[in-house]
């Protein structure tokens, strides 16, 4: 019988070759060790993230093994514990903070970004050129990336580097094992202790709804009133933790891709109008969030399997973006891929609130990297890509021109 447990070193190093057994054997796959299954297939993963009346979010997104190795008591859930990020909240308590969070990430709202984004971008690149040899990842995404994250949530970027100095250290991992380290712990304290801060300050000084992600959540008036200054530094935290780290790794693994295809590399150089489907293309093929966790409501069946109310679901999120039976050729990197759909923003209820931020940097990212070095070569030798059960990717990718 096929083996896959998502917190081995195998799912946790390389995980894509795991995927394709499952879905061609075992596509809901049972996992007795936790109490439920894991679904590789795109329409699995499609219904179960989509529908938030079925499926609970409490233990999630991200399930912690030491968490889910005893079964669920259900009645013990709280949908929105106040001590949680709005991510592991389920309706009517998510959608009501979604609600007033969403104000800040409409198209209109993020594109006011876009110039701070290219002038970020460009002023990075005016320092690393010059050196003939620069890391994608460290040097020129991470930078440009938490500077464009604490814009969009006025945090002011000051303390930016500190910030994602400690954002990168909360999510590394000891070699070959899950789950976050003491020093990963520290770091994540210390960031929620500098937004606290910056928390208390605005309400100090007169928070004003609208002005900042900050001051409308200070501002908000709840059906379970109104949030705390911790409750709006942790919900502060999630999205810029998950608008910093994802980032440079996503455009990290795109840039090795373009490296493999210097066809699909020059058209894209030549023709910025591109850009948008090649970061489109990288989110997809290249997506550094494995897994997703849900737990069952009710009863029910999934691809021809009862689950039982309570199990819990790990949704593949990068099998489900390779799955054959929905994108052509799901392996090969193709810029000028246009797919209907894909999981690597999530769907439904709990996609990604900061999607229009993304596409709109990693456009950007693209654009001004390749107006400046259209031709180059990675060095191999450098390249890093630590395992993790949390986010796979890139967290070095130097390269020379």
């Amino acid at each position: 019988m096929l083996d896959y447990d998502p917190f081995s070193i195998e799912a946790m190093t390389d995980p894509q070759p795991i995927y394709r057994r499952l879905r061609a054997q075992s596509p809901v796959h049972p996992l007795p060790d936790y109490d439920g299954f894991a679904l590789a297939l795109f329409e699995d993963v499609w219904r179960v993230i989509g529908d938030g009346e079925s499926f609970s979010i409490v233990q999630g997104p991200v399930y912690v093994r030491e968490q889910i190795t005893r079964p669920v008591d259900l009645d013990q859930l709280d949908p929105a514990l106040p001590e949680m990020a709005f991510s592991s909240w389920d309706p009517p308590a998510h959608t009501e903070i979604r609600s007033v969070m969403s104000r800040h990430f409409r198209p209109r709202t993020v594109g006011r970004l876009e110039e701070v984004a290219r002038s970020l971008a460009r002023d990075r690149l005016d320092e690393l050129v010059p050196n003939r040899r620069l890391d994608v990842a460290r040097e020129y995404a991470s930078p440009v990336s938490i500077r464009v994250v604490c814009r969009a949530l006025g945090l002011g970027t000051h303390d930016a580097d500190e910030l994602v100095r400690l954002v990168n250290l909360s999510n590394q991992r000891d070699a070959g094992a899950p789950g976050q380290t003491l020093d990963g712990a520290a770091a994540h304290q210390r960031l929620h202790a500098y937004i606290m801060e910056v928390v208390r300050a605005r309400r100090a000084s007169g928070a004003e709804e609208g002005r900042s992600l900050v001051d409308t959540l200070i501002c908000a008036e709840l059906a379970s009133g109104r949030l705390d200054d911790a409750q709006v530094a942790t919900h502060t935290l999630t999205l810029l933790v998950g608008g910093t780290e994802t980032m440079p790794k996503i455009l990290a693994g795109g840039v090795r891709e373009l490296s493999r295809l210097p066809g699909q590399r020059a058209e894209l150089a030549a023709d910025p109008e591109l850009s948008a489907g090649a970061f489109e293309e990288m989110v997809r093929h290249q997506g550094v969030l494995q897994h997703v966790g849900r737990t069952a409501l009710c009863d029910l069946e999934i691809g021809g399997t009862r689950v039982r109310r309570g199990q819990r679901l790990f949704a593949l999120l990068q099998s489900a973006n390779r799955d054959e039976r929905e994108f052509e050729d799901p392996d090969a990197f193709d810029i000028h891929r246009r797919p209907e759909r894909h999981v690597a923003f999530g769907h439904g209820p709990h996609h990604c609130v900061g999607i229009h931020v993304a596409r709109l940097e990693g456009r950007i990212l693209i654009e001004e990297l390749l107006a400046r070095v259209p031709d180059y070569a990675v060095l191999e030798d450098q390249v890093e890509r630590p395992p993790s059960e949390f986010q796979i990717g890139y967290t070095a990718l130097p390269i020379e021109f």
